[in-house]
Order: C-alpha cells, then structure tokens, then sequence
C-alpha cells in the first residue's frame, strides 16, 4: 500500500479498494464525495489564475502589437467566468449534501458486520470519471485561449 502511494499518490483519490469491511462503506463514500468537491475547486481556481492573470497581459500583447485578437480569446473570460460559476455550484453542492445511503443500505443488509464488501457492487466508481471533466476542459481551454494564440504571436514575428 506504501508503495502504490509513492509511486501512484493521486491513485487513491478515483481507484478505491477492491474490498472494504462493511462499517467502512459510508466513510468511503462521504470521501468520494470530498474529493468531488477538490477536484471541482481546485479546476474552478487554476481556471481563475490562468484567465485573470494571463489573459490580460495577452491582450495588451495584442493591442501593443496591433493584430487583431481571435475570437476565442476575446470571449474567453466569458466562458471561464461560466464554468467556473458551474464548478463552484456543483462543489459546494458535493460540499454540503449528505449522501444518500438507502441504496447501500439495502445492499449492506446482506453481510455480517466485519465481513468484506465488494466496492464495486455499491459504489458506482465509474461516475467519478465525470467529475474529471471539468479538469479536462481545463487542459484544452488553456491550450485553445492562451497556448495557441501566444504561438501565433511568435509566429506573426
């Protein structure tokens, strides 16, 4: 176990173990919806950084050096300023709502205390995919609204 966190640190936050005691069921599931809510903040913060830190000074960029600015770029604090409203909801959404436990319950009904539970037959790990998303959109924002059009100024040189 050490050794996955070395080698893997992040592996722990979407990979659950493959078996649980059955008391440790809900503690896993109040966690997944902990990192929900990280993974949502800390995509709606670097999306903040990198658009009110960077973008500005690519705009005066572009108006010292007198070409016009591509679209994507001029309503990229738009579309920023959306997603990460959207990603604060939701955050503060996963925050603050208390899991719904009667479906595991149900499940749980069916093992002793202190036997091992298949983690896979309660929790649907697969949904945690989709709070990657905002991460991934990220990553291609960045290159569309401040990677691209930088390349295309040292080109136009």
């Amino acid at each position: 176990m050490i050794r996955t966190l070395v080698f893997f640190p992040f592996s722990h936050l979407f990979f659950y173990p493959t078996l649980v005691k059955k008391e440790s069921i809900k503690d896993l599931v109040r966690k997944q919806y902990k990192v929900r809510f990280l993974v949502l903040i800390s995509t709606a913060i670097l999306m903040g950084i990198l658009q009110w830190t960077i973008s500005p000074k690519l705009l005066s960029m572009y108006s010292l050096l007198q070409i016009p600015v591509p679209f994507i770029t001029q309503i990229s604090s738009m579309v920023t300023t959306s997603v990460i409203l959207v990603c604060g909801i939701f955050a503060v959404y996963f925050l603050v709502k208390e899991p719904n436990f009667t479906k595991i319950n149900q499940e749980l009904k069916r093992y002793k205390s202190g036997e091992m539970v298949k983690v896979k037959s309660l929790i649907d790990v697969k949904k945690e995919l989709i709070f990657l998303a905002p991460a991934i959109f990220l990553v291609g924002w960045v290159n569309l609204t401040i990677i691209l059009p930088v390349y295309n100024l040292i080109n136009t040189f």
